[in-house]
């Protein structure tokens, strides 16, 4: 599954500097196998890049590349300097670790990824999410869909945890917010939780989508996410002679 945003991480170049430097960036466009970033920026380096539309930019091939193992797909369009679908992958400056932004340039497209569930199964999802950090005021919104491809539905999620903002632990909303709990501290991170039964019966693709709410105060920056993970329990199978199977778990 990847939830954590890792895979390939280490061929990723993570030049460039968001907010106040407290971390990096780089876009995987996993249809492609390559990474972009920009040349505007002072430190890019010059043979790396190339001209796109009315910028340039730098761009590599990620070797031995799987996008079935990347596992995340962007719906977002050309646009600006960058090719179609880009999934931004950040890492921080003070620790190292590696996680999405579900806005790239644009707030309005989405983040997702196609699981393969029967229906009637249950699964059990959660994930981090925060707000980009010091350089805007207040927090971040995003929602969570699900469903089949093309008929995902917003789930409802509950706060499992909380980062000093005052977010309550237990608040359940279709709309995740977290707070800020000051102007200093980056990706102040909140764990959040939710259930979903697939639809039917049979084998099926079931698509896990994640849409920006708000992003900071531009829309085109905001909403990391990290940690992403989901467990599938079965239905119960039950003995006729009165015995029941315990459901079967599996996590991905």
């Amino acid at each position: 599954m990847n939830g954590d945003f890792s895979y390939k991480a280490d061929q990723l170049p993570f030049r460039l500097p968001i907010a106040l430097g407290e971390a990096t960036w780089t876009y995987v466009h996993p249809d492609k196998g390559i990474w972009t970033d920009d040349c505007l920026y002072p430190n890019h380096i010059a043979s790396d890049c190339y001209v796109s539309g009315s910028g340039r930019v730098n761009t590599g091939t990620i070797a031995g590349f799987d996008a079935a193992r990347f596992g995340w797909k962007s719906d977002e369009p050309a646009m600006n300097v960058f090719p179609s679908g880009p999934v931004e992958i950040q890492r921080s400056v003070a620790d190292g670790q590696v996680y999405a932004e579900i806005v790239a340039e644009d707030g309005n497209y989405t983040i997702y990824q196609d699981i393969q569930a029967e229906g009637g199964t249950v699964l059990t999802w959660s994930l981090k999410h925060a707000p980009r950090g010091t350089t805007y005021t207040g927090g971040d919104e995003m929602s969570v869909m699900i469903g089949p491809p093309g008929r995902e539905t917003v789930q409802k999620a509950t706060r499992m945890t909380n980062n000093g903002s005052g977010d309550r632990v237990g608040e359940t909303m279709t709309l995740i917010h977290t707070s800020k709990p000051n102007d200093t501290t980056f990706a102040p991170w909140e764990t959040y939780s939710g259930i979903y039964t697939t639809p039917g019966t049979g084998m099926q693709a079931i698509r896990f989508t994640f849409r920006a709410g708000s992003a900071g105060n531009t829309g085109r920056s905001g909403n990391l996410i990290d940690d992403v993970s989901f467990e599938k329990t079965y239905p119960l199978s039950y003995d006729m002679n009165g015995g029941t199977g315990g459901p079967q778990q599996k996590n991905y």
